[in-house]
This record gives structure tokens, C-alpha cells and sequence, in this order.
């Protein structure tokens, strides 16, 4: 009968280590989405300084 209970307590910590690991792996995941937006972002302002120094620089261009 020990022995079975020791199967079953094992059997436990192995599903509870998947568990963990899929979680990790959840969380891992919306890290990265949260990094893509950030990065999309940060993208997008860039794009837009861009826009403004090049509208400056044609101003002081024509001045």
C-alpha cells in the first residue's frame, strides 16, 4: 500500500510541475505580447519624429 502512495504523491508532483511549466510558459507569453506592443509603439513614435524633423528641416530648408 506505501508504495502506492508514493506512486500517487509522485504521480502529484509531476502534474503539479506541468502546471508550473505551462503557467511559466503563459506568463512568458504575455511578456512577450506586452514587448511587441511596447516595441509597435515605439515604432510608431519614431515614424512620427521622423515626420516632424523631416517637416522641419523642409521649413528651414526654404527659409
Amino acid at each position: 500500500m506505501k508504495g502506492l502512495n508514493e506512486e500517487a504523491h509522485s504521480a502529484k508532483i509531476i502534474k503539479m510541475n506541468e502546471d508550473l511549466k505551462v503557467e511559466e510558459l503563459s506568463m512568458l507569453l504575455i511578456e512577450k505580447e506586452n514587448i511587441d506592443k511596447l516595441l509597435n509603439s515605439l515604432v510608431e513614435i519614431d515614424i512620427e519624429i521622423t515626420k516632424h524633423l523631416k517637416n522641419l528641416n523642409d521649413t528651414n530648408d526654404k527659409s
